[in-house]
């Protein structure tokens, strides 16, 4: 046997009566990082900015996010302010968004969801101007009252619409 093939079989008899060496699965320390999930303003209808409205009308509400992380359970929720100074209310209506039944091959982390008809100025506003807001999670809500809008963990896009009622 040459020197060569003595020290590899020293190697091989000195790592067995050493111990096993079993290795691991390799686990990156570099995780997917999180994208801040944005609406397509586009694509909302009614079209966000100004709606005038009557005290009868009632509208759905068609909200269209894209968020890269396909993984993430996109939610969204509306909320409404009286004023500028005044804090928002959470209206209590919030819906999953949702990947189209048929993949969308030239938009693949769109997603899309409906708010069912609302009371415009009845349910969501009042009288004069009322800011409604559309905020979209891709973490779940705090249901904390005050912190409505806000997730742990996780990001959020807002668009809002100027509503006015007689």
């Amino acid at each position: 046997m040459g020197p060569l093939a003595r020290r590899l079989l020293y190697l091989a008899l000195s790592m067995s009566l050493s111990g096993c060496i079993i290795p691991t699965q390799f686990t990156s320390a570099e995780q997917t990082p999180n994208y801040r999930p944005t609406i397509v303003a586009s694509l909302v209808k009614p079209a966000l900015g100004q709606l005038n409205r009557s005290q009868t009308d009632f509208e759905e509400f068609d909200i269209v996010a894209e968020d890269p992380n396909l993984d993430d359970l996109l939610k969204a929720r509306l909320f409404k302010q009286v004023s500028s100074t005044s804090p928002r209310i959470y209206t209590g209506d919030e819906i999953p968004l949702d990947f189209p039944s048929v993949p969308d091959a030239m938009n693949p982390t769109r997603r899309s969801g409906n708010f069912p008809s609302l009371s415009d100025c009845g349910l969501l506003g009042g009288s004069g101007h009322t800011d409604i807001f559309v905020v979209v999670a891709d973490r779940e809500f705090s249901n904390e009252v005050g912190h409505e809008s806000t997730t742990s963990g996780g990001l959020t896009d807002e668009k809002y619409w100027d509503l006015i009622c007689p």
